[in-house]
């Protein structure tokens, strides 16, 4: 069977497609690997038997024991009551379970209740006093006074620390980590939206499992998290970042009656609005103040409840109120990265117990992160360290998977001295024996914290594929057996003390046993310390093999984009059209290449204790790895030699150009300045891809290389002296695009009047000025860019390419009546939200939700039956009517046009105005391809450089490569980044205010990949019809050309794109063990791979098209 060059080509980028998602399916199997959740759960009897964890030197100093009075069965810090109440305990078998376990656990319990009130992406800054801050203060600090007055009281009672997260920095995650005590591996990532249930160890569990009485209100994910564990539970939606009340009105409508009840013993408040107000109208916005005052009279509301109820006997006493974030979050709002702003949140405690705090070494605290004038240190807290701290503090166990460590502050601030020895009576003043037993006190618990640490790495080496280094577990017993042995030579002499009969030799004695106990607590946390360092660094397990196949089926799909290339570049010689992609040889020796694995398979047996037995041993073990790799490999080995005729040594010397006639080696005249300088960017830009910082700064390089590529077109027009005011505009739009998305014009009318904008704010004397000013703002932001797409597509694109039949008369009815309704939109959204106007709840509710569907369905009708009437009209009336150049260049303005008014509505208020900026840029950038090497315009182009122009590579390569750049600028002046924080959340409920999965995914997609990927994919047409208007003479070019010349510019896309996510990967191979691997290496991988299939996809679609191109014009092979 004989196919068409056009269907050759459409089948190639098919073959590519497949080659490329294989490529990456593999490397993401080998490299985003969620790490062996073990079945294994923690139990109070798994640490009773621990003789040197027991706390006999408390008692001790307590004057609790007498010699030889221990057995192994008795608990660590005497007799515990069960904390649960005995109406839960009785009500069934998890409660019988509950008091049984918690009877035997080996820590007591030091607070009777826990409030822990969880405020989502809470800003360090949000909670801290301005004075720790450079600069004049932020209209969002400060706003949470009565944090800041508490520990001013009473910092022995009260007390701020900087709450660190680990990224991923989304809610899902965090969660995840605060209860398991784990680090929630990356890919975990893709449950932010609908997660499953925890099904390892975790602290809800284990409180569970002991008979506390969880309660938990607010965010709808923990319920999500923990189906069944809470005693009872008040979910609320949490998915509308644009619903600033409901989640938070909730938590407080619920919160103050659960206060006066007592049927619970952990409350959990989960509040949602500082997210949903960093999301929609981002940190600097009003709202966020309204926010935070807003829970700053909730805390006071608690606070004063606790001090009421916390009296001996009372219903709140021994209570311990925690109030933190669960990340941060950027100026802009958005999270789930690794940088300062969004890994550093705040936790503030608060703890009841007036027999608590200020007596552990101070030694023993962590450096300072702040050092503020009036309270003093504040020092940080690994989120690792939450759980572990938390459990110690219930009595319950630590959970199974945890790697922290009990907090040294927060343990003195919240664990109580026990009531006076009789050595307190014995020369010493007390502080020193408060001292020591709080240090024995602490020392016993990281005693038993480390024990579990130690049983999860030796259960996780012995079930893991590829577990922890050896060499670094052998370092890790080295610290614990080290701690160990200090710990048991230690307990073995301290009830001497209370033997000793000469008072003043009591003081020395006890000095020396609190340096000997600060060295034993010490050697604990360099453990602990040394296992949390090395699960963070050696957590996810790689499968290397699989990472190899993937990244060497990335670099053979670039070397097919080049073969391909050159291929299409013998344009004169029919016989490539063949080997552009030769069907028959893939097939057969693709399907041919795995029977030799299969009968190696087969004959194993006979190989036995032969050399080769291993290596079939491991062939069948991976045998899906084996055979796919091979039948790829075969595939593209197959297709690299390809050739319609036998293969001979004289095809082979052709194949790398050895024939000097049929070299297609680029000239000095076809590489000019600007085909060097697309070269040097690409170049600059693969290699920049292994720094973390150029990756951050990724927006701005691609500004730089778009400012020298306008730069030489300036030079080459001032040369040519022609289209220099189209390389002015260029140059211009190009440093005007980045900026839009930063105007202080898109955070609202709110935030203009207050203090940010124009310096001091505006003081407006009626509503008919502020009315005035969101007219303009409104007109100048949104109606006038409008306006000009309008234009543009009804007059100048139909006037200038297009037909003005029937079809293209309807789209363009179709596409005004879309940006009227956003004008609409954005007119009475404006108006309504700066307080201007009022209208009727169904009012609003009709222009929120039915007006920005309206516009989806708009879009949709407008593609779909443009789509089906342009077939239904190349099969009816075939090439009387069309040509190649005709259908892609319809095709293309229809899919664009229709497309715009819904990615419009989804941008936001930037949208239009951006959209604008983009149409000029593109406009400006065809018309400077109209400036040739030479530096004058190709109007005068001879028929003969017209055929090397069109068989050669190079000038397609240059116009593609900047047509690259400029996708790249739009992905990140849209004000999207390679990274999770740079997901726009909100546009994902842009028409709706539920959620669902397909439908907010969808729009989420649209919204990130539309602007940068959809519209230069289906635009690309253009840009080749464009340059092939400048480069061939008057009716000589048929519809073969411009099909090999569209497949050449989409292969240059690809490959130009297939390059950058090729380094990206081996980057991120190479430094899988760095630090900011998870921060940033890995989404930058995610987001390349991923936006590099899109394009995979939208070429085909793109060039499905080629299958209705009229027949009578294409050449068959």
């Amino acid at each position: 069977m004989t196919l068409s060059l056009a269907k050759r080509a459409f089948s190639l980028f098919v073959y590519l497609l497949v080659l490329d998602g294989v490529a990456i399916f593999f490397f993401t199997r080998g490299f985003l690997l969620t790490r062996s959740e073990l079945p294994a759960f923690s139990d109070c009897s798994d640490v009773s038997s621990i003789s040197s964890c027991t706390g006999e030197t408390v008692k001790c100093l307590s004057g609790e024991c007498k010699e030889n009075d221990y057995t192994e069965d008795k608990l660590a810090y005497g007799p515990i009551k069960n904390q649960g109440t005995p109406e839960l305990a009785q009500s069934g078998a998890s409660g019988r379970q509950g008091k049984k376990l918690n009877e035997q656990c080996s820590t007591r319990p030091v607070i009777k209740k826990a409030i822990v009130l969880i405020i989502d992406a809470l800003r360090f800054d949000f909670v801290a006093h301005s004075r720790n801050f450079k600069g004049e203060p932020k209209p969002w600090m400060d706003n949470l006074p009565v944090l800041q007055r508490l520990i001013e009281e009473d910092n022995t009672t009260a007390r701020l620390f900087k709450f660190l997260a680990d990224p991923p920095t989304t809610t899902q995650q965090r969660l995840k980590g605060l209860t398991t005590g784990g680090l929630p591996t990356f890919i975990d990532i893709g449950h932010s939206f609908g997660a499953p249930a925890i099904v390892e160890d975790n602290l809800i569990l284990q409180m569970q499992r002991t008979g506390k009485r969880v309660v938990m209100m607010g965010d709808d994910t923990w319920l999500q998290l923990f189906p069944t564990q809470f005693a009872k539970a008040y979910p609320f939606p949490s998915f509308n970042v644009k619903d600033l009340h409901t989640v938070d009105d909730g938590v407080i409508s619920e919160l103050f009656p659960a206060l006066h009840r007592d049927d619970w013993d952990v409350l959990i408040g989960h509040f949602l609005g500082v997210d949903h107000v960093g999301h929609t109208f981002a940190v600097e916005s009003p709202f966020m103040v309204e926010k935070l005052k807003q829970y700053n009279d909730v805390i006071e509301g608690v606070v004063t409840l606790l001090r009421n109820m916390s009296e001996p006997g009372g219903l709140l006493e021994d209570t311990l109120l925690i109030v933190m974030g669960d990340h941060g979050q950027t100026l802009n709002g958005d999270h789930g990265g690794g940088t300062p702003e969004e890994v550093e949140t705040a936790l503030f405690a608060l703890s009841m117990n007036r027999r608590s705090g200020g007596c552990l070494s101070k030694a023993l605290i962590s450096s300072c992160e702040v050092e503020d004038p009036v309270i003093g240190c504040i020092s940080s807290i690994p989120q690792l360290d939450f759980s572990a701290t938390l459990a110690s503090f219930l009595g319950v166990p630590f959970p199974f998977g945890s790697v922290g460590q009990v907090n040294a502050e927060l343990f003195d601030l919240v664990v109580r001295d026990p009531e006076s020895s009789p050595l307190d009576s014995r020369g010493d003043s007390g502080s020193s024996l408060c001292t020591l037993r709080m240090l024995e006190r602490y020392k016993d618990v990281l005693c038993t914290n480390s024990r579990q640490v130690k049983r999860y790495f030796e259960a996780y080496s012995a079930v893991a594929i590829s577990g922890f280094p050896k060499q670094d577990l052998e370092r890790l017993e080295t610290l614990y057996s080290t701690a160990h042995d200090l710990n048991v030579t230690h307990s073995c002499s301290t009830c001497q003390l209370s033997s000793i009969s000469d008072v003043e030799l009591i003081p020395t004695m006890t000095r020396r046993m609190i340096d000997e106990s600060q060295v034993q607590v010490e050697a604990y946390r360099a453990y602990l310390s040394a296992a949390a360092s090395l699960a963070r660094s050696q957590w996810t397990q790689f499968g290397i093999e699989w990472m190899a196949v993937g990244l060497s089926l990335l670099f053979a799909s670039i070397a097919i984009r080049a073969v391909a290339l050159h291929r299409l570049s013998q344009n004169g010689q029919e016989r490539w059209e063949v080997g552009l992609l030769p069907i028959k040889p893939l097939l057969v020796n693709s399907i041919g290449s795995s029977y030799p694995i299969v009968m190696l398979i087969v004959l194993q047996p006979l190989f036995r204790g032969t050399p080769f037995y291993s290596a079939m041993m491991y062939i069948q073990e991976n045998l899906s790895i084996v055979i796919i790799g091979v039948t790829i490999a075969a595939s593209v080995i197959s297709y690299m030699t390809a050739s319609p005729r036998p293969f001979s040594g004289k095809n082979l010397r052709f194949w790398i150009g050895g024939s000097e006639k049929k070299r297609r080696f680029p000239t000095a005249e076809q590489m000019d300045l600007r085909s060097l300088a697309a070269a040097l960017f690409l170049i600059l830009h693969a290699l920049s891809l292994f720094s973390n910082s150029y990756i951050v700064a990724e927006g701005v390089v691609i500004n730089f290389f778009m400012a020298s590529s306008g730069m030489i077109y300036l030079r080459s027009a001032i040369k040519a002296h022609s289209k220099i005011s189209q390389a002015i505009c260029y140059l211009g739009v190009i440093w005007i695009l980045p900026r839009i998305h930063s105007l202080a014009l898109f955070k609202g009318l709110k935030a203009i009047e207050g203090p940010g904008f124009f310096g001091s704010g505006l003081d407006f004397a009626d509503s008919g000025s502020i009315l005035l000013l969101q007219l303009i703002l409104t007109i100048t932001t949104v109606a006038f860019p409008l306006i000009a797409l309008t234009w543009v597509i009804r007059w100048k694109l139909s006037k200038s390419y297009l037909s003005t039949g029937r079809l293209w008369k309807s789209v363009q009815s179709g596409i005004s009546i879309s940006y009227f309704l956003i004008a609409v939109y954005w007119i009475l959204m404006d108006l309504t939200s700066s307080g201007l106007i009022s209208r009727p709840d169904h009012v609003m509710r009709f222009v929120r939700l039915d007006i920005p569907r309206a516009i989806y369905l708009i879009s949709s009708v407008v593609i779909s039956a443009a789509a089906v009437r342009e077939i239904h009209s190349w099969r009816i009336f075939g090439s009387k009517l069309t040509s190649a150049a005709e259908i892609l260049l319809r095709t293309a303005a229809v899919v664009v046009s229709g497309f715009s008014g819904s990615l419009m509505i989804l941008m936001g208020r930037k949208g239009p105005l951006i959209l604008m900026a983009v149409a000029l840029e593109v406009w400006c950038f065809l018309e400077l391809q109209a400036l040739t090497s030479c530096g004058r315009s190709t109007n005068l182009i001879s028929s003969d450089m017209e055929r090397r122009e069109v068989e050669s590579i190079i000038p397609s390569f240059r116009a593609t490569a900047d047509w690259s750049l400029i996708a790249l600028q739009i992905f990140f002046s849209t004000g999207h980044s390679c990274a999770f924080d740079g997901l726009h959340f909100s546009a994902a409920f842009v028409g709706f205010d539920d959620f669902g999965f397909y439908q907010q995914g969808i729009l989420l997609a649209v919204e990130t990949f539309g602007s940068s990927h959809v519209l230069p994919i289906f635009g690309l047409p253009f840009l080749v019809v464009w340059r092939l208007r400048f480069t061939r003479s008057s009716g000589q070019a048929d519809d073969k050309y411009v099909i090999v010349e569209v497949t050449k510019g989409y292969l240059w896309f690809g490959l130009i794109r297939l390059v950058l996510t090729a380094v990206t990967t081996a980057s991120v191979c190479i430094q899988r063990r760095h630090l900011m691997v998870w921060g940033i290496f890995a989404p930058k991988f995610v987001f390349d791979s991923l936006g590099f299939l899109v394009v995979d996809v939208l070429v085909i679609l793109v060039t499905s098209l080629f299958f209705f191109i009229p027949g009578r014009k294409q050449h068959s092979s």
